[in-house]
C-alpha cells in the first residue's frame, strides 16, 4: 500500500514529508502534524489527536462525521493530571503518611521516586495496617493506543499510571477516563 511505503519511508530517512489529501482517514493515519483548509485558508494545524480533540470550529467538526476518532486517541489524551495522590519512595511510608496522602477523598495513591519514575501504588486499606505495602502497577506509555489502553484499565483495580518515553510520570488513566473517551468520540457511530 503506498501509504505504509511513505511511512516507510519518512521512518527510514527522517525527512519530512508533505502530503495532500482529501481522504481524512488517510492522512489522521499517516500524518503527524495535519492543516485542515477551506477555501485556501488554513483552519487549523495539529496533530491528528489535538484536531480531534479540540476541533477549531464547525468546518473542521464537520471533517470527523461518520468516523470513528477514538482509534486515533492515546493514554495522553485521556490521561488526568491531578486525580491520584503521588508519595515520595524512601520517605516514611507508614499508615499516617498514607492517609495524609490520599487527604480524605482518594482510594490509590502512586509511590514515586525521586527521577519520577512510579514504584507502585498504596490504597486506603494501608491506612490500617503498621508497614503499609507497595503494590506493584504496570505503566502504561504516553502514546500507547486506545485500544491497548482500554485491556489494560479493564484489567486493573486502580488507576494506571502514564509516563513519558523515559518512564516519568505525568498522569493516569482510569476507567471513567476510557469511559467517557469512547462515548464522546464514537457516540454517533455506536
Amino acid at each position: 500500500e503506498p501509504q505504509n511505503v511513505l511511512l516507510d519511508l519518512q521512518r527510514e530517512q527522517q525527512r519530512t514529508i508533505m502530503f495532500v489529501s482529501h481522504d481524512l482517514e488517510e492522512a489522521l493515519r499517516i500524518g503527524t502534524r495535519i492543516a485542515i483548509m477551506e477555501g485556501g485558508k488554513v483552519v487549523q494545524i495539529g496533530t491528528p489527536q489535538e484536531i480531534i480533540s479540540n476541533p477549531a470550529d464547525d468546518y473542521v467538526r464537520a471533517f470527523f462525521e461518520g468516523i470513528d476518532t477514538s482509534r486515533y486517541l492515546t493514554a495522553g489524551d485521556l490521561m488526568q493530571t491531578d486525580v491520584v495522590p503521588l508519595m515520595k519512595h524512601g520517605s516514611q511510608i507508614d499508615a499516617s503518611s498514607v492517609s495524609q496522602a490520599l487527604n480524605g477523598s482518594a482510594d490509590y495513591a502512586f509511590v514515586m521516586d525521586q527521577e519520577r519514575k512510579i514504584r507502585g501504588f498504596v490504597c486506603r486499606d494501608a491506612i490500617g495496617q503498621a508497614s503499609p505495602e507497595i503494590n506493584l502497577i504496570e505503566c502504561i506509555q504516553r502514546t500507547t493506543p486506545l485500544d491497548v489502553v482500554v485491556s489494560r484499565v479493564v484489567n486493573s483495580r486502580a488507576p494506571l499510571p502514564v509516563v513519558e518515553a523515559d518512564g516519568s510520570y505525568c498522569g493516569s488513566v482510569n476507567k471513567t477516563n476510557v469511559l467517557k473517551a469512547l462515548t464522546r468520540h464514537r457516540g454517533s457511530h455506536v
